[in-house]
């Protein structure tokens, strides 16, 4: 190789490229493809995310034309113009005039892309904080499709000497590598075929790229095959020695063989270099395509008896509000499929509604489409789509049937993983106390709570029937609202507690999402109601007196005889909104457990369980407090409110003239019955026997020298359905509230940890946080604010005329009150007529004005939906039209200036 004729081949063809504005219109154009794809699309303003995902999609299909717009030239124009046989006169080998060209064609390109880098990132900037890793990592993925496609698109040129077939030879032959990507769900191809050939095409070697990570495997792909491509070019500029050699015989076979085999070498080395990943490196600045440290730790040791196949399912046409759950799903998957090796095997389908492969993921897992909100230009809509997974091993299988937008990837993935290697799962009893969470018969409660669905994926479930000596032993005994047990029943329950079976307590003073369900010290209406003996209210003291802890207790007044007792377990309340925007429906009564709100130490920092939350919401909880009546007994406090919190008494929140006619109190009515405590109010707390467990130790442990190891939360809502439902809904721009809540893993948490297990527990806390255009949601925070101004006009309006309808009715019942002469048993039969007919009256008033409350609120969200269009068309259109400005005033200067250049020393008759 001699380096001084190889810059000089370098130098001609970049110099020759930039000497004509013609190179620049190139640039200009491509530019403006590139911002286009990027930030023309609605997908782009959809998604919320300050990075390129749009242009990721389209780039490899814009260089089809760039590419080739490039190598045209390369070497067709050298032999059209009969430059080509001076260069091959030079002394300088074929592979310096080859690779002469080839970095001049890179550099040029490598000039394109630098106007491109400069002003995608300056569009995003300007709209929000983009991830520098992660955009300099794309971009390093783009030049690296470049180099490759500009080796392959080199031999179009060195085949022909007409500058447009070269052209068109250049796109042909990056055609396979391009669409390749796109074979999967061709359906004359077999199944294993399309995987094979996916697997080699750019858009799926470019994947690690896009998400932040330089891999070994990727960087050795692009770097072979182009090594590959320029030796097919070394070969084609050496025809004049092997086209017609000794009595003419040609030598193309023996070359085309050597190409053949050489094409195969390097496939394989590609392949061993893919098994045996040298380094990834994520750039991202919040490590969105890293697993953590203890996922990486598990993946690592784990050694299945088969291995383990996932299969993702992925609609084609994903909603772009899913954009950055696909993110961190392809990510993860090919971290543990880099970590893992041969342990496990892994595939992304991307699928349509009723191709093939969407009946298979249905019939094999069970994986079915799921209707969805989404948004188009900003009218909501909505559309089906498949976002799926199974896993299997052997005969073990575990399917997450649907990943909401708020789902934990890396935790569905890890915990499936083990579920499926382990096939002897632990056991959760579920205590029955009445709170159905495995379902019943009653109206509406047909199926189980989420809580169960989620526990049935790691773990056996079964129901523990407490008017029996609960004898069998289980990893956790889930207990539901225990105080509404029978005596003989506590009894049981509290021997086992005992015995040391781990036990996780929720008692709800005041149970807010489910009626049905009685709150700790309240009568038995129910059985009252039916003349049956009412179970006592203070059978829960049973199990205080064996844990050492107890619900606070507050004083209040009687509002009629049938209040509970003056002295009553209290409903706790903190002075905390974590969001301005949550409105009036937000009461003190709905704790925001953060520590945001001013205290550091709200969830507890050594213990393994909760330390790490960020947030979690309680609602109308109770309050814990250690009666210090058993002596070893080690309490630990798990999670806490504020300073500025205290408790109240029920009556202070609930007037209840009547059974069954309970109405909340006025907000500042509530607020003077308000008691301040003295320091925080604990929400949660651990409970075991001294020295039998520690804070940072497995639970599990504490129990097994038959210690007690419990934990109460004194909240039964944190339960329910609604919680796992925000989860999965995820976060949505357009919504009223971020709730970005962690009461979910906060409860599995909960159960892993007196289980034993510990390998879940860091793993759910771990929050993937995407850079979003801060700059649109301010502007989109700006419309909202109007919106929910106008929201709460309407709200005002509807409260003040319910209100009036309740006054109405509460003097017809004074006034049947007041009359005389009736027994105790007629005032009772009037009072319910009345009431009922009331509260029909108010049922059909309260319909009439949502009817009118919702027309209101539909014509605001279209007037809000119309603005933000106009913004968006406006900065989307700015996104486009500015980028390609500078490269094009360039030309403009080339242009003028070579026409100054080219009238110099010609006489003035002679210029046209």
């Amino acid at each position: 190789m001699k380096l001084n004729v190889l810059l000089a081949v370098f130098w001609r063809n970049f110099t020759s490229y930039f000497s004509s504005p013609v190179g620049y219109v190139f640039i200009t154009v491509f530019v403006l493809l590139s911002s286009a794809a990027a930030f023309w699309t609605p997908e782009f303003f959809n998604s919320n995310l300050a990075n390129l995902d749009q242009l990721n999609t389209y780039f490899p299909y814009i260089m089809l034309v760039f590419v080739p717009a490039i190598t045209m030239s390369i070497w067709a124009e050298e032999r059209r113009q009969g430059t080509d046989e001076l260069l091959l006169t030079l002394p300088a080998s074929d592979f310096d005039v080859v690779f002469g060209k080839f970095f001049a064609a890179l550099a040029i390109y490598s000039v394109s892309l630098l106007f491109s880098f400069f002003t995608s990132l300056i569009v995003l900037a300007s709209l929000g904080t983009p991830d520098f890793g992660l955009f300099l990592a794309t971009y390093f993925g783009y030049w690296m499709i470049g180099m490759a496609m500009i080796s392959v698109g080199m031999i179009g040129s060195f085949l022909t000497a007409n500058v447009t077939v070269a052209f068109v030879l250049g796109a042909l032959f990056n055609v396979p590598l391009v669409f390749a990507g796109s074979l999967e769900g061709v359906r004359f191809l077999p199944l294993a075929v399309t995987d094979f050939v996916t697997t080699w095409s750019i858009g799926e070697q470019s994947r690690d790229f896009f998400g932040g990570v330089i891999s070994f495997s990727a960087v050795a792909y692009f770097f072979l095959l182009t090594a590959v491509m320029l030796y097919a070019c070394m070969i084609l500029i050496g025809r004049r020695h092997w086209l017609g050699g000794r009595d003419n015989a040609s030598m193309g076979p023996h070359y085309l063989g050597r190409f053949l085999a050489l094409l195969v070498i390097v496939a394989s080395v590609s392949v061993l270099l893919g098994r045996y990943n040298l380094f990834r490196l994520d750039m991202t600045s919040e490590q969105l395509s890293s697993l953590s440290g203890d996922s990486v730790a598990f993946l690592n040791d784990f050694d299945p008896e088969f291995p383990v196949k996932i299969e993702a399912f992925v609609s084609r046409d994903l909603p772009e509000e899913f954009v950055r759950k696909r993110f961190d799903l392809v990510s993860a998957l090919r971290e543990i499929d880099s970590i893992a090796g041969d342990k496990v095997e892994v595939r992304i389908r991307e699928v349509d509604l009723f191709s093939d492969e969407a009946a298979r993921a249905e019939d094999k897992y069970g994986i079915e489409s799921q209707e969805v909100e989404t948004k188009i230009r900003g009218a909501r809509t909505r559309k089906d789509i498949i976002f799926g997974l199974g896993v299997t091993s052997g005969l073990q299988k575990v399917v997450v049937p649907f990943l909401g937008k708020g789902l934990p990837v890396e935790y569905e993935l890890i915990r499936s993983i083990a579920t499926v290697e382990d096939s002897q799962r632990k056991t959760v009893g579920v205590l029955q106390t009445g709170v159905e969470l495995l379902g019943g018969d009653g109206p509406g409660n047909d199926n189980e709570q989420a809580i169960i669905t989620e526990l049935r994926k790691q773990y056996e479930v079964v129901a523990v029937d407490p008017n029996e000596p609960i004898t069998d032993s289980y990893a956790v005994l889930l207990a539901p609202q225990p105080s509404m047990l029978s005596a003989p029943a506590m009894k049981n329950f509290v021997d086992a507690v005992k015995r040391g079976q781990p036990t996780a307590i929720f008692e709800d003073p005041f149970p807010y999402l489910d009626n049905r369900v009685r709150g700790t010290g309240r009568p038995d209406m129910r059985a009252m109601m039916m003349g049956m003996p009412p179970q006592d209210p203070n059978v829960i003291n049973q199990l205080w007196e064996a844990l050492g802890v107890s619900l606070v207790t507050a004083t209040g007044e009687s509002s009629s005889q049938f209040s509970p007792p003056q002295e009553s377990p209290a409903i706790a309340w903190q002075d905390y909104d974590p969001s301005p925007v949550f409105g009036s429906f937000v009461t003190p009564q709905w704790v925001f457990a953060s520590p945001a709100s001013g205290a550091d130490d709200a969830f507890n920092p050594n213990n393994s369980a909760v330390s790490g939350f960020q947030k979690a919401l309680f609602l109308f909880p109770g309050g814990l407090r250690s009666t210090g009546s058993v002596v070893n007994r080690e309490i630990e406090p798990l999670v806490k409110t504020n300073d500025d919190s205290g408790v109240i008494a029920y009556s202070g929140l609930i007037d209840e003239p009547i059974p069954g006619m309970a109405r909340m109190k006025n907000p500042s009515e509530i607020r003077e019955q308000q008691e301040k405590t003295d320091g925080q109010v604990w929400l949660a707390a651990y409970i075991h026997t001294d020295g039998n467990g520690a804070a940072n130790a497995s639970a599990g442990a504490a129990a097994a020298d038959g210690g007690i190891s419990a934990v109460v939360v004194a909240d039964i809502d944190i339960l329910y359905s609604v919680f796992f439902a925000l989860r999965e809904r995820g976060d949505d721009p357009d919504d009223v509230v971020r709730w970005d809540l962690d009461n979910v893993p906060l409860v599995l948490n909960i159960i892993d940890f007196l289980a034993g297990e510990q390998q879940f527990l860091n793993i759910r806390k771990r929050r993937p946080q995407h850079r979003e255009l801060e700059r649109l949601r301010e502007i989109n925070a700006s419309f909202k604010q109007e919106r929910d101004q106008a929201r709460e006009k309407s709200d005002e309006g509807f409260n003040e005329a319910m209100d009036a309808e309740r006054k109405r009715l509460e003097q017809v019942l004074d006034e049947l009150r007041s009359r005389q002469g009736l027994t105790s048993q007629q005032a009772a039969q009037e009072l319910m007529i009345a009431g009922a007919a009331g509260e029909e009256r108010l049922e059909a008033r309260r319909r009439q004005l949502e009817r009118k409350q919702q027309q209101e609120i539909r014509d605001i969200d279209r007037r809000m939906a119309e603005k933000t269009r106009d913004v968006q068309d406006t900065i989307k259109t700015l996104a486009v039209v500015l980028p390609p400005i500078p490269p094009l005033l360039i030309a403009i200067i080339v242009f003028f200036a070579r026409r100054r250049g080219e009238s110099e020393g010609v006489s003035s008759e002679r210029r046209v």
